[in-house]
């Protein structure tokens, strides 16, 4: 929710209705289910926070690591003031132990990847141009290498499959997609 033209009709519609009915604005946010952009999640909390929203729901989807942004939306709203990037080292050793490293390196390139989506429409899956061929491959890797050092404890090897089975049908469906279509629009 910055100023910028994308979001300036928004901004406009919400600056309206706090003057018409101030401490009673509340905010049903559709955008943060599709990408690892947890920096904005905390930036759009802080925004609705700062001016006095009296509720925010987000729409999720159960989509990749839909645990992790469970945690970060729970804690964020509980205290807008918490740095993301400290939530999320704290929530990946928690919940993916000894793959925390390699889980981590996956979430780091994901969110350097998103360049490749830049202006390209989502409609609920990432278009197929974020997933090149270096990228693809990088995040294979590291799920098997995650894979490899939590093989003996179910628990976590079930989470690491979890997480690679969303983005192999993230990967599959955008690819599909974009076949079938002319253009990745």
């Amino acid at each position: 929710c910055s100023d910028d033209e994308i979001n300036g009709e928004a901004l406009e519609t919400f600056k309206r209705w706090q003057s018409a009915a101030p401490g009673n604005v509340g905010v049903i946010d559709f955008n943060h289910w599709i990408c690892p952009q947890y920096g904005v999640l905390a930036r759009d909390i802080r925004w609705f926070a700062d001016r006095k929203a009296r509720f925010i729901f987000f729409r999720r989807y159960s989509g990749s690591f839909g645990e992790l942004w469970t945690y970060l939306s729970s804690k964020l709203l509980w205290n807008p003031s918490e740095d993301v990037d400290t939530l999320t080292r704290e929530f990946v050793a928690a919940f993916y132990g000894p793959a925390a490293g390699r889980m981590s390196e996956y979430l780091r390139l994901s969110r350097e990847n998103l360049p490749a989506a830049a202006g390209k429409r989502f409609d609920g899956l990432m278009p197929s141009s974020y997933f090149t061929e270096e990228f693809t491959g990088k995040a294979l890797t590291l799920f098997d290498g995650m894979l490899r050092v939590v093989e003996k404890d179910p628990l976590f090897r079930q989470r690491i499959e979890k997480e690679r089975t969303r983005f192999l049908e993230s990967y599959l469906q955008s690819v599909s997609l974009a076949k079938s279509t002319p253009a990745d629009e």
